[in-house]
């Protein structure tokens, strides 16, 4: 991944000590919303991906698409054929670049046609590597981020790697200044014994987050 070039403008838009505290304040509602599923179905994925040949695994392929959405009827099995695939491919990469995958995806015909995928691509970089951050609506609109959207495909995926490496920088940030305890804590009261990255429960924390629509509160 490239270097953060807009952390600054991050700090100064997202304000992410206002962000965090109003998370704080809701963490036992935000903790609550999230089930044994979630955790067990990402725990299973996690382990899972290192352990079998994901491309020909279709137990794995059933559990990551209803839990990621894979299902999702607009796309076709030659897609996910192809997404499967793909993840196996770069498990053997040193360093996971979320652009290549990104192109990768969009290089995938579907029905004649070709599109960016934003939030599968941050999943199957996540699957490889669970400090690359999920990008979703969910977790977009938390830090005010509009879905990359134009003309020019390299700035669209300049545009969507920008919007990753500050979610990232974001969470290593809270991480470091401890700005979510409570939440955390709350997160591991409820779903004991889990070996889930503390990146990943933040994660998990602004998805929930954004779909209890805090960042309107």
């Amino acid at each position: 991944m490239k270097n953060v070039r807009h952390f600054p403008r991050l700090i100064a838009e997202m304000k992410i000590n206002e962000v965090t505290s109003k998370i704080e304040a809701h963490s036992n509602e935000i903790v609550a919303s999230l089930t044994q599923r979630d955790v067990q179905f990402y725990q299973f994925i996690k382990n899972e991906s290192k352990q079998t040949n994901v491309a020909e695994n279709l137990i794995f392929q059933f559990v990551y698409s209803n839990f990621y959405t894979l299902d999702n009827r607009k796309l076709t099995p030659e897609f996910k054929l192809e997404y499967f695939r793909i993840m196996e491919e770069l498990k053997s990469s040193d360093t996971i670049d979320i652009e290549k995958i990104l192109f990768k995806l969009h290089d995938i015909p579907l029905r004649g046609s070709f599109k960016f995928h934003f939030s599968f691509a941050s999943k199957l970089a996540h699957t490889l590597d669970e400090n690359v951050p999920i990008w979703d609506s969910q977790i977009a609109k938390m830090f005010s981020f509009k879905r990359p959207a134009g003309d020019d495909w390299e700035k669209i995926a300049d545009d969507f790697v920008d919007q990753i490496e500050n979610i990232q920088t974001a969470y290593e940030t809270i991480i470091t200044n401890n700005l979510l305890v409570n939440t955390l804590k709350a997160f591991d009261d409820k779903f004991k014994g889990n070996e889930i990255s503390t990146h990943k429960k933040i994660d998990f924390i602004f998805w929930a987050s954004g779909k209890l629509s805090l960042h309107n509160h």
